[in-house]
């Protein structure tokens, strides 16, 4: 019995003990829009010190790595079209959870980028409507490249980024506020604008623009970014080079 009871103590141990999710794993190259005849896009994420986030749910620890979407839009905020979702939302293929087959879960993930996705024609993702495959693909477990093509003729435009990770609380966003809800901190968004035509600039930079909404109500691009933390330190930097 007594060796019985401490093997069982040693396997409660290990199960307590056990972090589920992916381990860091940077240079993951995802390619994208591979039929589309025309320019070269190559956007490169280096991930930053608060890539993961570790939360205890019951035993287990689960590790959390942000949901990403990635547009473009002419230079006077139209959107054009999609480069890259997460699959976990763009198809609506979450770990661990088994979702509704005809909604969209977690919608406040990244509602600036999904606003501008339903308003140009495009089904809400759920299982049953996803986005394309063409441009959705596993999250990227650490730094990861992103090459993908555009028409030629587009050449000046504005490549954006909006990104989220559940339970990233801070003093403001967390599980007392209404709002937040599992969310935590709402998502972030990057943008750039780009020109095809000018050698000169070997890169851009995308720089912080504001924030998407908490509850994922509205498409609105919210400009009080002042309040997030730990959010604005998931990517060290995210830099965009395009060739004619």
């Amino acid at each position: 019995m007594k060796v019985r009871s401490l093997t069982l103590s040693v396997l409660l141990g290990l199960v307590c003990s056990c972090a589920l999710g992916p381990a860091i794993k940077d240079g993951a190259v995802i390619a994208t829009n591979k039929d589309v005849k025309g320019s070269a896009l190559v956007l490169q994420f280096e991930r930053g010190p608060q890539w993961f986030l570790s939360k205890k749910m019951g035993p287990m620890t689960i590790r959390i790595t942000p949901q990403i979407a990635i547009w473009i839009e002419d230079t006077l905020g139209k959107y054009w079209g999609t480069v890259y979702v997460t699959e976990s939302f763009g198809a609506q293929k979450w770990k661990f959870m088994k979702p509704n087959p005809d909604t969209c879960f977690r919608p406040m993930c990244m509602p600036y980028w999904m606003n501008k996705y339903v308003s140009a024609g495009n089904h809400i993702p759920t299982r049953n409507h996803p986005v394309s495959d063409a441009v959705t693909a596993a999250t990227p477990s650490g730094s990861f490249m992103l090459t993908t093509m555009v028409p030629e003729s587009l050449t000046t435009f504005v490549v954006c980024v909006e990104y989220n990770r559940s339970f990233d609380n801070n003093e403001t966003y967390n599980a007392h506020r209404k709002e937040s809800r599992f969310n935590g901190q709402p998502s972030v968004v990057y943008a750039c604008r780009v020109n095809l035509n000018d050698p000169t600039r070997p890169y851009d930079t995308l720089k912080l623009i504001g924030r998407g909404g908490e509850m994922g109500s509205d498409g609105a691009l919210y400009h009080d970014s002042d309040k997030l933390t730990t959010a604005l330190s998931v990517f060290k930097n995210i830099l965009v080079t395009g060739k004619k």
